[in-house]
Formats: structure tokens, C-alpha cells, sequence
């Protein structure tokens, strides 16, 4: 992913810890840990009231440093958990208390530290092992996703603002999406996106990274080069291998098409970063083309993290009501007694 990329998803990290948020503590958490290959993965497992069983669901993280102790993640398993669900949390690999390193993990093994979560939770006495199921933000969508296509325990899938694009493509649609958000023309546009897949071609195949040299080198001074995001690696930089370990080529329309669990896509109608209402209508074909389960939910004014600005006269960004609506039904339809 581009420089600019993870500043922008970055930025989204941090908006999401200024929400102030009350959160209640009333409810029963247990903190757990497990295995995942060479890694330790540490977590909070949110409880709804009463012995159970209870169905469960494990939280995904999307691209970046995530811990359990985001926001993001502890309003939705707070919320969750007085729903009825319970949900367990926890930091992803490298970040807070678990071990190893996400940069280097593929989305394979990232699938696989969910589905050791998942594991845990069949184990527990008040957990409902035949109503597990994974919610996935972002990039955690496709990694939910994959870890679905390979285990029988997951029940239904939830995602919040899923791409619909490759790792490859969807970051090449960053670059030209912020270009274009500081005015730079389309020409300018085209050029840069043309970097970027150059520069890509190199990660994949190994080659041509003299080639890329001479085109960086080209246009280093020009303004767009700096705002795109981009840069060149040395050529002996393990940053090359990451294409092939992510791997950047992963298409989920595949893994969308034969799901046979049910699915709830939420979808900002604002979020640039993963173009809302496009993968909202890619969704909607997976729906009716295959005969998928899958509810498709476009959230009005929305952006990538699913909340919308409101409050007066000061101004906030939350969850909006209309989202927790939808997503409400759709549990009580799919999960919840």
C-alpha cells in the first residue's frame, strides 16, 4: 500500500479515538489469549448478561495498527454484547499485547488469527458453538471473508465498508482518488496511476525495477509524485516481497459468490477510500445473480468508517441510528434467538 494510503487510513484511525463515546463497564469481559502460528494473540471477550449460550462473533481489523482498544471496536462490542451477541476483541498481530508482525503476515494468516479466536470461543462454556460468526472493518472484510471460505464454524459474516477490488487495484484507485481530491488533472492522474502500477509489476514479478528507477526518476520533482504517495524501494528491500506475501492480486468476488452464509455489507455512501455506493452495487449483483444471503446496506452521508457528522452547535462524527438499525434486524433475522 502507498505512503499516502497509510497516512490517509491513519488519519482515520485517529479520528475514530477522538469520538467521545460513553461506554458502559457493567457487563462481564474476560480477557483471553491463543495461538496463531509463531504469534500470541491477546484479546477481550465482551459478554452479554446471563449464563448462555450466547451466539459470538470475532472482530476483524482492517489494514494498520489496530488494538482492542479502539473505538471503533469497543462501541460495537459493547453495543453487541447488550444485544445479546457476544464479541470478542483483540490486538492485532504486533500491536498492543500480541505478538508477531502484521507487515509480514499474508492475508492467510491473518484469517487464520481470527479463526483461532473463533476456536477459543467454541470452547467456552457460555458461548453457542453453532452460532459463531465474524465481523471484518475495511480490509478485515476480506480477511473475514477468506477466513469463512475455510471453516465450517463460521455461521454468517458481517462487513463494514468491504472492497469489492483487489489489494492492487483498490490501492491504485487511492492514488488517483487523492490526486483528484487536490485538483491535479486527469492527465496528471493517468500518469500516476501508471506509476503505481509500474512500480507494482516490479513487487510482483521481481523485474524491472531499473525501468521503474529511470520512470521515478522522471517525474521526482513534480508535484503529483509527492502527493501520490509513491516511492521507490532500494532494490534489495524485503518491501518488494510484500505484493507476493499480502498477495495484492486477492479478488474476493470469487469467495462473494459462493458464500453460503449469510451476509450484512454496510457501506459509507461517502467513503472514498472503498467507493460506497460502487461496491454497494457490486454487492447487490452477488445478491441477485447468485442467490446469495447478502443484505447490502448504504448508509447516507456515511464515510469509511461508517459514521456520518451530526450535532449542533457542535459537530461530531457518530454512528448513525439508521446504521445500528440495520444491523440490529439483520441479527435478530440471522443470529439472535
Amino acid at each position: 500500500m502507498t505512503r499516502r494510503a497509510l497516512l490517509l487510513l491513519a488519519v482515520a484511525v485517529a479520528a475514530i479515538a477522538s469520538v467521545p463515546v460513553l461506554l458502559s463497564d457493567s457487563r462481564p469481559t474476560e480477557d483471553v489469549r491463543w495461538a496463531s502460528g509463531p504469534a500470541e494473540l491477546a484479546g477481550t471477550l465482551h459478554l452479554p448478561d446471563g449464563d448462555g449460550p450466547h451466539p459470538a462473533a470475532v472482530f476483524v481489523q482492517g489494514f494498520g495498527d489496530w488494538t482492542r482498544g479502539e473505538r471503533l471496536f469497543r462501541v460495537h462490542a459493547e453495543r453487541l454484547a447488550g444485544k445479546g451477541l457476544a464479541i470478542l476483541i483483540y490486538d492485532k498481530r504486533g500491536c498492543g499485547e500480541s505478538t508477531g508482525d502484521w507487515r509480514r503476515a499474508s492475508l492467510a494468516e491473518l484469517a487464520e488469527d481470527a479463526l483461532g479466536g473463533l476456536r477459543l470461543l467454541r470452547q467456552h462454556p457460555r458461548i453457542d458453538p453453532e452460532r459463531l460468526g465474524l465481523f471484518g472493518t475495511s480490509q478485515g472484510g476480506a480477511i473475514a471473508l477468506i477466513a469463512a471460505s475455510r471453516s465450517a464454524d463460521v455461521k454468517f459474516l458481517a462487513t463494514l465498508s468491504l472492497s469489492t477490488r483487489s489489494p492492487a487495484e483498490h490501492d491504485g484507485f487511492i492514488v488517483g482518488a487523492t490526486l483528484r481530491q487536490k485538483h491535479y488533472s486527469e492527465e496528471e492522474i493517468a500518469r500516476a496511476v501508471e506509476l503505481h502500477g509500474q512500480l507494482l509489476e516490479v513487487s510482483r514479478t521481481g523485474q524491472g525495477w531499473e525501468e521503474a528507477r529511470a520512470s521515478v526518476e522522471a517525474v521526482r520533482h513534480e508535484p503529483w509524485f509527492r502527493d501520490a504517495g509513491l516511492e521507490l524501494h532500494p532494490k534489495g528491500s524485503g518491501r518488494w516481497s510484500a505484493y507476493r506475501d499480502l498477495p495484492m492480486d486477492f479478488d474476493p468476488l470469487p469467495l462473494l459468490r459462493t458464500l453460503e452464509i449469510p451476509l450484512f455489507a454496510a457501506q459509507g455512501e461517502e467513503d472514498w477510500l472503498v467507493p460506497g455506493r460502487r461496491a454497494a452495487e457490486v454487492l447487490e449483483t452477488v445478491r441477485s445473480e447468485h442467490g446469495r444471503d447478502v443484505t447490502v446496506v448504504l448508509i447516507p452521508g456515511a464515510e469509511h468508517t461508517l459514521r456520518v457528522r451530526s450535532g449542533w452547535p457542535v459537530r461530531r462524527w457518530t454512528w448513525p441510528e439508521d446504521y445500528w438499525d440495520a444491523l440490529d434486524a439483520w441479527l435478530a433475522a440471522h443470529v439472535l434467538p
